[in-house]
Order: C-alpha cells, then sequence, then structure tokens
C-alpha cells in the first residue's frame, strides 16, 4: 500500500515536468535580454537607497544639496544641483562605493537648487512622457526610465536602436523640454 502512494505521488509530481517540456519542444527557450530579474530589481532599489543614506551623510554642503540617484541595472544617473565642483565629484565618489554598479553617468550641475516649481514641472513632464509611452506600441514602457531634472529629460534602460527612436519621439512631442539625453543600453 504504501509502494501505490509513492508511486501515485511520484507519478503526478513527474507528469507536471512533462507538460512542461513537451509544451516548449518546438523551440528551445531562450532568454530575452529586455527582462531584468527580481534580483535586478532589487538591486536597483538597494543602489539608489545605499546612494541617498550615504550622500547624506556626506559633508555639510553635499547633504545640503539637491541630489537624486537612479539606478536601471545597474547603470547609474545621478541628477540635481550641487554648490562646488568638489560636492559633484565628491557625490559621485560616495556613490561609486557602492555594490553593484556597472557604470555612473554624473550629470550633478554646480548650481543652487531648482525651485519647488521647477521641480514640479518636471514631475509633470515626466508623467506625460510615461502616459504616452504607455499608450505607444513600439516602446515598451516597463523597460525605460525616464528621469527630469530642471527641464532636462534622461532616458534609462534596455532598449532596442528603435525603440530609443521611438521613445525619444514620444519625448520631443512633450513641451517643456529643454534638452534629451539618451543612457540607454542596447540589447540589438
Amino acid at each position: 500500500m504504501k509502494r501505490i502512494i509513492i508511486l501515485t505521488i511520484a507519478g503526478l509530481l513527474t507528469s507536471g515536468c512533462s507538460t512542461i517540456v513537451s509544451s516548449f519542444k518546438e523551440e528551445p527557450i531562450q532568454e530575452v535580454r529586455t527582462d531584468r530579474t527580481t534580483g535586478s530589481f532589487v538591486d536597483d532599489e538597494l543602489i539608489e537607497i545605499k546612494s541617498h543614506v550615504n550622500i547624506s551623510k556626506g559633508t555639510v554642503e553635499l547633504s545640503s544639496s539637491h541630489v537624486n540617484v537612479t539606478s536601471f541595472n545597474g547603470v547609474v544617473l545621478i541628477t540635481g544641483q550641487v554648490a562646488t565642483e568638489d560636492s559633484r565629484l565628491e557625490a559621485e565618489k560616495i556613490v561609486s562605493q557602492v555594490r553593484k554598479i556597472r557604470r555612473i553617468h554624473n550629470e550633478l550641475t554646480v548650481t543652487s537648487p531648482t525651485s519647488t516649481l521647477t521641480r514640479a514641472s518636471d514631475t509633470w513632464i515626466t508623467a506625460k512622457i510615461k502616459a504616452n509611452m504607455i499608450g505607444d506600441k513600439q516602446v515598451d514602457a516597463t523597460q525605460v526610465k525616464i528621469v527630469t531634472e530642471n527641464g532636462v529629460v534622461y532616458l534609462m534602460g534596455l532598449v532596442t536602436r528603435m525603440q530609443s527612436d521611438n521613445a525619444v519621439r514620444l519625448v520631443r512631442g512633450v513641451n517643456g523640454i529643454q534638452k534629451i539625453v539618451k543612457i540607454f543600453e542596447y540589447i540589438d
């Protein structure tokens, strides 16, 4: 009796495996390079959190600056405003000490912090671009991260060159943009 139960359970468990294998028997399973893993999402969040905390614990001048850190697939974008060139370089140095960063783009500007109105405008620009991307079939909005800082739109993500061109086309259709900066990783 015990043997029958074990064989029945083993049969049920392996029948599920054969169903999975048979559903893919026509072609091999291939990984899609545009899909970020859950681990990649978590790594990006940790990179951003650690960077923000470490910057806030940096020099007094740096901790009182307006600095944003955005990570997508280990590619980091630093935006905002700092008072001096030394602070700009210090922010990059602090961020570079966080693990799992593959590349850093330091776009900090040496100037006074932007106003609340400018930041609200940046948020509105980003929202309009995201809405345009969600409604567009030629750009996968889940593979593009948009950051707007003082009217400059930064585009990050894993895309084909055609998707990059389409993303830029969508961004150009939004008012209030000063410049578009592509920080894409191309998958083709």
